[in-house]
């Protein structure tokens, strides 16, 4: 996907070939995503993680397990963003954003392809949340 062949039209609409690409990289990281969180959940379920230890190996256990329960979470996160980004494309409103209802620039499309916000207010988001009490 190169800025040369991005095409949208006035609206912000963008076109069906570039949908179509955008779709199968979304699909192909969903399935990448799943794949990983299966490994992941594999691990924490594994019956050596459940065994009698003296406390260093259980500490580092548990340090494991909480690593292994973060991933876990924020790829069930990316896979919820994914799906909503897949619904988007699907009601064709994908590449405008959530809050502003103005298009997302290509090049944030490109390398955050389920993007649900625009820069600016996705960085107003990240503000507000930061100073959130």
């Amino acid at each position: 996907m190169s800025k040369s062949s991005e095409s949208s039209s006035p609206n912000g609409s963008i076109e069906p070939e570039r949908l179509e690409a955008i779709r199968e990289v979304l699909r192909q990281k969903r399935s990448e995503l799943v794949d990983q969180q299966a490994v992941q959940l594999s691990a924490l379920y594994a019956p050596d993680k459940h065994h009698l230890a003296d406390l260093e190996e259980m500490a580092s256990d548990t340090v494991d397990t909480d690593s292994l329960c973060t991933l876990v979470d924020i790829n069930s996160s990316t896979l919820a963003e994914i799906d909503a980004a897949l619904l988007r494309i699907d009601e064709g409103t994908y590449g405008v954003c959530g809050l502003c209802e103005k298009p997302i620039h290509p090049d944030r499309l490109e390398v955050l392809p389920f993007a649900s916000l625009c820069v600016k207010c996705q960085a107003s988001k990240e503000a507000q949340e930061n100073h959130a009490p």
